[in-house]
């Protein structure tokens, strides 16, 4: 909901529109963050994430609203960055950089746990 100026008011839910779908600015839920054109994709995404929604209002200088950003847009930019390959390689286990062989999982052969033929059994 949007007021005269188009500054953004709040959402109304769609199962809160009464039946003449008439609606009131009593009824708006200011929940969303305003998002402007110097707010960066991380504070965008921490201020969604902190207000627990899924989508921010962009507004303009004025406070007139520009537009909307969803976390799954951030999400798709992210992953079209610079640093997308890297981390998609971390997300897969790929070794960090500088590593030059994979990690593999270390072997506790003094530990008698990891063979049960090296248990001792006491009558």
């Amino acid at each position: 909901m949007i007021d005269s100026a188009n500054r953004p008011l709040g959402w109304v839910a769609h199962g809160d529109i009464p039946g003449d779908g008439e609606i009131t600015e009593a009824m708006a839920n200011p929940v969303s963050p305003t998002l402007n054109k110097r707010t960066t994709l991380k504070d965008a995404l921490s201020m969604m994430l902190d207000a627990d929604v899924q989508t921010g209002i962009v507004v303009d200088r004025t406070g007139a609203v520009q537009g909307l950003l969803t976390v799954d847009a951030i999400a798709a930019k992210m992953r079209e960055g610079e640093h997308a390959p890297e981390f998609d390689q971390f997300a897969h286990g790929a070794p960090e950089p500088g590593d030059t062989e994979p990690i593999e999982p270390e072997e506790h052969v003094d530990d008698p746990a990891a063979d049960p033929a090296s248990l001792e059994v006491s009558a």
